[in-house]
């Protein structure tokens, strides 16, 4: 078959484009610093970069959320220590009644005190972060009522923190605040002892307190467990996030020093191809196409 000028002037059009076309790809690169801008760039690191960045979504919600979940938590610790403090009060002042120096006056007078403590314990109770009622389970609605009305549940509250991973962010605290044992009944009955000046139910006062002060510290002990998970989980989600970074960043981020190297030598390629072109095809259509 002959070759003629068309023929090579065509053939040296073709491989121009094709030179220019991947001049513009490394330009385009060093622009934006990536490697893919579109995604016929490279379909399949495309698709790599955009599940990498689905991950890091997902991480990145799921860290909000554990971080949120401490928040609550450690506002929890923190709630349930300033109860325990008004608790050692209370055992305090159940210690100094039981001494036989104490009249029925003093201990009326003691009584006054106690029921401080009980409103004090009993707003404590109440306590939120954002909309949520800390101490009361799934319930929506402010848990202690006054006295020794409490409309907590035991639900749990639970986060989110990997794919089918949750971890709940409270704990039951039924016991502490409901039902004849709970620290407003034995308060209430503190009070109701002090005031009527009942020696041997002040007695089992100081007992049922001193079951509160354990019932407390076991539920603190509870907590400090959830606090450890959360932050385990935390810390490996923001491992995992480094990770992903530099995963995606190998995909799709441009090696600066490499892409300089390719595009010189894509331009020297074009000139060449555009000095050898000039040699071989008429004057007039390499002038054209430089």
């Amino acid at each position: 078959m002959r070759i003629t000028n068309i023929m090579m002037s065509q053939n040296l059009l073709s491989n121009l484009e094709a030179v220019q076309t991947t001049v513009q790809k490394y330009q385009n690169q060093l622009a934006s610093g990536k490697k893919i801008n579109q995604p016929a760039d490279d379909p399949v690191g495309t698709q790599l970069t955009l599940g990498l960045k689905g991950a890091l979504s997902d991480n990145s919600q799921w860290q909000a959320n554990a971080s949120q979940g401490l928040s609550v938590l450690q506002t929890t610790n923190d709630t349930l220590q300033n109860m325990m403090q008004m608790l050692q009060r209370a055992r305090t002042l159940a210690v100094e009644v039981n001494n036989g120096t104490f009249t029925a006056a003093d201990r009326a007078t003691t009584a006054d005190e106690v029921q401080q403590i009980q409103q004090e314990v009993g707003s404590l109770a109440n306590t939120q972060v954002g909309d949520m009622y800390i101490f009361s389970g799934t319930s929506s609605s402010q848990p202690w009522q006054g006295g020794a009305n409490w409309t907590g549940n035991a639900g749990l509250v639970n986060i989110e923190v990997g794919k089918g991973e949750q971890i709940p962010i409270n704990a039951d605290f039924t016991g502490l605040f409901q039902g004849t044992g709970s620290i407003f009944n034995v308060l209430s009955g503190f009070v109701g002892d002090l005031k009527s000046n009942n020696l041997s139910g002040l007695q089992n006062d100081l007992q049922n307190i001193d079951n509160q002060v354990q019932s407390f510290t076991a539920k603190e002990a509870e907590l400090g467990a959830l606090t450890d998970r959360v932050q385990t989980v935390q810390k490996n989600l923001q491992q995992s996030s480094t990770n992903l970074s530099q995963n995606l960043s190998t995909v799709q981020d441009a090696d600066v020093a490499t892409v300089i190297t390719q595009l010189t030598n894509a331009q020297n390629v074009y000139q060449a191809a555009l000095s050898v072109g000039a040699r071989y095809i008429q004057p007039s259509l390499a002038d054209y196409m430089q």
